[in-house]
């Protein structure tokens, strides 16, 4: 990981990455305002948003009208606080919301109705959407015993049954990293039809790959490469593991460093990237996750991102000089800002075609 910090960024067009793209707007209206928007899940039939200051759930068509709210603020039967994470299952048509501090998973239709809630006997670290109809759960050592050592169990998605074990690890009590953190200590993610899990062990995180029920070791991140030693750490903290086409991006912070790296999977190198956007001329896309069609989104993008971002670059040549793909997507956005009010913030999706 030291190398991450050495690098020097290169800047890249992001039409290298992609030939399409897409701007996802949330209708902007009284019950669905956000002033800090987060991004929990964009598919083909519902995105869903929250706004981080209350952690309120809310629904939208993918064209960006909006649904409604998902449940509500509280502690009541149909009402979460501090939600883990939020699941979809569309070929069940139901909205899963994980609350891992209480041990719970609400349900909900399509439509936003509550549909009961499952109790957990004991809450997974981390879990994820398994061959798209099943949960994929792991545990920290902390919480191994519980579950007899069994580790990435796949559950039943309505009863949270166990169906099958792909990991077994010794469950006598283990000492988690406290100055390591990436989730606590796991991390599942995804590419297409394929699963990887992290696990940070002794300074180290061991990337698994996840496959037709098989799980095989992957990527080792050796962070005791940082230049330090024993278990300070000087507070890692991991924020981001995710597929971006051939590269696995890996983000961290060590005290008040920002890193990230885009490790090239196919010629193992490792690059640190600026994508330009040059498809329309709009905001750099920084890619932040992955939607459910295998599309990448970016993090909120709010209109005065747009206008400070053309102001900082009047007078630049190189970007002048920057070809764009799409003209009239250009012209567009540079018509359609403006004359915007400042609403809901943008989230830009591209589509990885080549």
């Amino acid at each position: 990981m030291s190398e991450i910090l050495k690098l020097e960024t290169k800047r890249i067009l992001l039409s290298e990455f992609a030939t399409d793209f897409r701007y996802l707007i949330p209708e902007a209206k009284p019950g669905s305002y956000f002033t800090l928007m987060g991004i929990e899940y964009i598919g083909t039939d519902i995105v869903i948003l929250f706004e981080k200051r209350t952690q309120q759930l809310f629904a939208f068509k993918p064209n960006g009208k909006f649904i409604g709210k998902i449940g509500e603020i509280g502690a009541g039967p149909n009402e979460y606080q501090y939600f883990t994470k939020v699941f979809v299952f569309p070929g069940l048509n139901e909205i899963h919301v994980f609350v891992a501090r209480q041990k719970r998973i609400l349900r909900y239709s399509f439509g936003l109705e509550f549909l009961g809630e499952l109790k957990l006997d004991s809450a997974p670290s981390e879990m994820h959407v398994y061959q798209h109809k099943y949960y994929l759960c792991a545990y920290n050592d902390n919480v191994i015993q519980a579950v007899n050592g069994n580790d990435l169990i796949i559950r039943d998605p309505l009863s949270f049954k166990e169906l099958k074990v792909l990991q077994h690890r010794d469950p006598v009590k283990q000492v988690d990293q406290p100055n390591l953190m990436i989730n606590k200590t796991c991390r599942l993610f995804s590419n297409r039809d394929t699963l990887y899990y992290a696990r940070a062990i002794a300074g180290n995180v061991t990337i698994y790959k996840i496959f037709n029920n098989v799980v095989s070791p992957f990527l080792n991140l050796d962070f005791k490469s940082l230049g330090t030693s024993g278990l300070d750490y000087g507070m890692v903290l991991i924020n981001q593991t995710m597929i971006f086409g051939d590269f696995l991006i890996i983000g961290f912070q060590q005290n008040s460093q920002i890193a990230r790296g885009y490790y090239n999977l196919i010629t193992k190198e490792i690059s640190s990237f600026e994508i330009i956007n040059n498809l329309d001329n709009g905001l750099d896309f920084y890619p932040m996750g992955v939607c459910d069609d295998n599309c990448y989104f970016s993090d909120d993008l709010k209109i005065n991102y747009f206008i400070d971002f053309w102001k900082s670059n009047e007078g630049s040549n190189e970007f002048k000089n920057i070809k764009c793909m799409y003209p009239d997507r250009e012209k567009w956005i540079k018509d359609t800002i403006p004359k915007s009010l400042e609403g809901n913030p943008w989230i830009m999706i591209v589509c990885q075609t080549k």
